[in-house]
């Protein structure tokens, strides 16, 4: 039996997605097995040199759909968290912005002082005496008083629901420190009122007179500072402290946004 040799052909062979080179020396054998195990078998020479480009694609074919939930899911969780900011720096900047308001408005409340332009609203009755138009005259000044400053607690009021919401129920009390002051102003405005138009009591209760106008009015030193027996400017002082400190975090830029700001300014 012979043999004939042909010239080494180059086959290419794909594998799944990995194609490979395949280099064989085929013989063209005619009938049957080799004469002898010495007869020349089949040389076969694998070349494993893949295609790069070929491979990264495939790979990129299988990532593709994870990067773009990935992708999703992130910006979901940003635009949630932008949201939530926002309307936390909205929240924040209302309820200070309602505080001083209000509290500005407890102090025209509680004023010592006596316009002339609000004396010149009220008509005091002829019958009657000195001491009763005083009396007549102090109630109706903080009545209207009070009717102007109404507005300014009610955005207090829908301020406090908010801050109760976005910021917690510490920041809700703080603000509650407001109301409770002026239902005590309004009650001291009243038993004077009441208690003037008994006559004698007055005289019989002079230390509770003494401890209402207290209330009524307030008295803070010229840097600001309550007087030490200004009891309810002292405790709107650190309500105010505490409203300023919840919401001033939300209100100035972050530290990293501020040296960034700082260094873009020294270039």
């Amino acid at each position: 039996m012979t043999m004939t040799t042909s010239a080494p052909r180059t086959i290419a062979c794909a594998a799944g997605d990995l194609p490979y080179y395949i280099t064989r020396n085929l013989a063209d054998v005619s009938g049957g097995l080799p004469a002898s195990p010495t007869a020349r078998m089949p040389r076969v020479q694998v070349n494993c040199s893949h295609d790069t480009r070929v491979g990264y694609s495939g790979r990129m074919a299988y990532l593709a759909p994870l990067l773009t939930a990935a992708l999703f899911i992130c910006g979901v969780v940003v635009w949630r968290l932008q949201l939530v900011a926002k309307r936390r720096f909205e929240v924040a900047e209302q309820t200070l912005t309602a505080f001083y308001r209000a509290s500005e408005g407890l102090s025209r409340l509680r004023a010592p002082i006596l316009w002339a332009g609000e004396l010149a609203n009220f008509d005091i009755p002829k019958d009657r005496d000195k001491n009763d138009e005083r009396r007549v005259r102090d109630h109706g000044v903080y009545a209207a008083r009070a009717e102007a400053a109404a507005p300014t607690f009610a955005e207090l009021r829908t301020a406090q629901i908010l801050a109760e919401i976005h910021l917690g129920h510490s920041v809700a009390q703080a603000i509650d420190v407001l109301f409770r002051g002026r239902q005590e102003v309004f009650a001291a405005v009243e038993a004077l009122y009441r208690a003037g138009l008994d006559g004698p009591v007055v005289a019989k209760h002079a230390d509770f007179q003494a401890s209402m106008r207290r209330l009524m009015e307030e008295h803070r030193h010229a840097d600001g500072t309550p007087a030490g027996d200004d009891k309810l400017s002292n405790r709107i002082d650190v309500a105010r402290a505490g409203v300023e400190a919840a919401c001033r975090p939300l209100l100035d830029d972050p530290r990293w946004l501020k040296k960034l700001s700082s260094l873009l300014r020294r270039g």
